[in-house]
């Protein structure tokens, strides 16, 4: 359907057309063919999807469309489109430690139906370094699937409206919402795919996660829950050095502590990630759907990719024969070096001396130390057993104030 505007233009087009050509006398077969083109452009205007944009605070909203028109009793893509302002974020179906989903509420015409969201691989997003969130960040499209009712009449167009909701946040959250619509034109065959729309939305769908059929369980790994996957194609790029990367994002938010390291180790057989459970898996292990996602090298570039996955509970570990580990803690592959893990309590306590050398030669730290040896040399004069009490006293209270330190952080972790 023409908008008003869209209407004077034409309008006003065709008077100038008219009285050109009459004025000139160009004829009548010069008429017939400007208003072929007018017809032909009107069809234009009403034979494709239209919706009109939202603009809230923080994002940019519309409904779109995969399909230039519906059919009868067919199940087409539309899609909520945002643009999330520069900096801000919107969240996945499982927000992680805060935030809320996208949601969206439908008045449409009798007979019609949706689907919920199919939800693009997600982000790790840390406020703080103390809350991880999973979400979206700049241009978003969310499909959904609409079904036609099969006496759906053709001709008229159909519109369809709704009402949509996010939370989207920096470091402060707003929630927001908008009220949409999507006016689609109808007919009797499946309709060409959206000019403008179309090809996004279809990459999109191409690109959202999906079961692929990777065997995978979840098991205990002392303070750990150890989700593992075996899979010939993943043990594949993994043996061409063409894996890395690998995050599990769970669909339940009480079944992992979001914001703590996974640590991944990859093997001939495929890959493990160690993960602090939360609640939901304390007690007691139960199947954990979620998404693996991962990079791989296609055509010499890294590309983000993820696959549904189902983790069954196993009573030990699946055996994928861990030849390295990978991630951001320090690697835990046997024989992999002084700090690999191998050197146990000795090496973390030697690490730890050389971080106290390295922390007393700050100059917030050594003028106060000097302070001190100052006040030991002025007693060096006097007893030695006074001298040996100050000494005795220093230590203790170093010694007293990290374990006061490290029993709050324990505390504080469990």
């Amino acid at each position: 359907m023409l908008t008003l505007n869209e209407k004077m233009r034409m309008l006003m087009f065709q008077k100038a057309v008219f009285k050109n050509h009459v004025e000139t006398g160009e004829g009548v077969q010069t008429l017939m063919r400007i208003a072929v083109a007018i017809a032909a452009a009107a069809v234009f205007f009403t034979a494709s999807a239209r919706a009109e944009i939202v603009r809230t605070e923080n994002v940019e909203a519309e409904l779109i469309s995969a399909r230039s028109s519906i059919a009868p009793g067919e199940t087409i893509y539309i899609a909520l489109r945002k643009k999330i302002r520069d900096h801000w974020h919107t969240y996945w179906r499982n927000a992680g430690d805060s935030g809320e989903p996208t949601e969206i509420y439908w008045d449409m015409p009798e007979g019609f139906s949706a689907s919920g969201f199919e939800w693009p691989l997600p982000k790790s997003l840390t406020v703080g370094g103390i809350i991880t969130s999973y979400g979206y960040e700049g241009d978003l499209v969310l499909p959904l699937a609409i079904t036609a009712p099969a006496d759906m009449p053709v001709g008229a167009p159909v519109t369809l409206t709704a009402d949509a909701t996010w939370l989207v946040c920096e470091e402060v959250c707003i929630p927001e919402e908008a009220q949409l619509s999507l006016t689609l034109p109808t007919a009797s065959e499946p309709g060409a795919p959206d000019p403008t729309w179309g090809e996004a939305i279809t990459q999109t769908l191409a690109d959202i996660p999906r079961p692929a059929g990777f065997a995978s369980t979840i098991s205990r790994a002392g303070e750990f829950v150890r989700v593992s996957v075996t899979d010939a194609a993943i043990a594949s790029a993994i043996a061409e050095n063409a894996f890395r990367a690998a995050h599990f994002f769970p669909f339940e938010d009480d079944a992992i502590d979001h914001n703590a390291e996974q640590m991944v180790s990859l093997g001939a057989l495929g890959l493990s990630l160690d993960i602090t459970p939360s609640f939901g898996l304390r007690d007691e292990l139960r199947p954990t759907p979620g998404v693996l996602a991962f990079e791989t090298l296609r055509d010499g570039a890294w590309t983000s990719m993820g696959v549904e996955i189902d983790a069954a509970p196993a009573a030990t570990p699946a055996e994928v024969l861990d030849i390295g580990a990978t991630g951001s803690a320090l690697a835990t592959s046997a024989g992999g070096g002084f700090f690999s893990g191998g050197g146990g309590v000795f090496g973390y306590l030697v690490g730890a001396f050389i971080g106290g050398l390295i922390l007393n030669l700050m100059p917030c730290v050594f003028p106060v130390l000097f302070i001190k040896a100052l006040g030991f040399v002025q007693h060096a004069h006097g007893s030695s057993g006074e001298v040996r009490r100050h000494g005795l006293m220093f230590l203790a209270g170093v010694l007293g104030s990290f374990a006061l330190i490290g029993a709050v952080l324990v505390g504080l972790k469990a």
